[in-house]
Formats: C-alpha cells, structure tokens, sequence
C-alpha cells in the first residue's frame, strides 16, 4: 500500500512539473527563497542591485598572497558598500601592483564589487609613505 502511493505522489509530481515545462514556466533550479534579489540567469530583479558596490577604506596589511594578487586587510569601516571593521582577504585587479607593500604597511583602498560579490581592491597606496590623502592621487577619473 506504501508503495502504491509513493508512486502516485511521483507520478502526481512528474506530471506537475511536465505541465509546468509545457507553460514555458520551468522550475528555476537557482532560485531560492535566501536570495529574492537574484532572478533567473543571475540578473538581479532590482535595478538598483545591477549596478556594482565600491568605496573605500584604510587599514594595515595583515599578509599579501604569494603571486602578488591576494592581500589581507584589517580594515576599519568601508564606506560605500555598507562593510564595517574587519580583517578580511581580497583579491586585486591586474593592474595593482603589490611590489613595493609589506606585511604591517598602513594602507588607503579603494575596492569594487565584482558581479560574484566579492570585492577586489582596485586602487591602493602607502598611507606612510604618501600621506593620509594619496589614494584621490592615484583614482581614475
């Protein structure tokens, strides 16, 4: 009897989704209830979210990657992209060069949100070295 209706749920529950397949309305296998933001194909239901995060911060180098591409901060308060103080790992772009840091510099930052979330340090300076306002010097325009 167990088994009979296992098999009617299963077959009550295939025929759902084939319906659903049919209607051109798929189950979204990347949606979940924990990220309401995210709409189908990773493209965020808010147009708000489409646009990337970044701000920057200061803090000390904690480590720097050995291929010069990774570097830990201990990082006060980002502003920009709502982070508070911290210690935390970030990747860099290319074109930041970590030759001339060290392990215990005092740091200025700039960092960007990447479209998989995480932050990347786009722009970084000796604060020591090139005094507390070096990293408006070193922005983009």
């Amino acid at each position: 009897m167990k088994t009979i209706k296992g098999m009617k749920a299963g077959i009550i529950l295939g025929g759902l989704a084939s319906t659903l397949v049919a209607c051109g309305q798929a189950p979204d296998p990347y949606a979940t209830a924990a990220r309401p933001e995210t709409a189908r194909l990773g493209q965020p239901k808010n147009p708000a979210l489409q646009q990337a995060l970044s701000g920057e911060g200061r803090g000390t180098i904690i480590s720097i990657g050995p291929d010069g591409d990774f570097l830990t901060i201990d990082h006060g308060p980002i502003e920009g992209v709502g982070m508070g103080a911290m210690t935390m790992g970030f990747e860099t772009l290319s074109r930041v060069d970590l030759a001339g840091f060290a392990k215990g510099d005092k740091v200025a930052f700039s960092v960007k949100q990447g479209r998989d979330g995480s932050f990347r340090v786009t722009v970084i300076c000796n604060i020591e070295a090139h005094g507390k306002d070096c990293l408006p010097k070193l922005t983009p325009n």
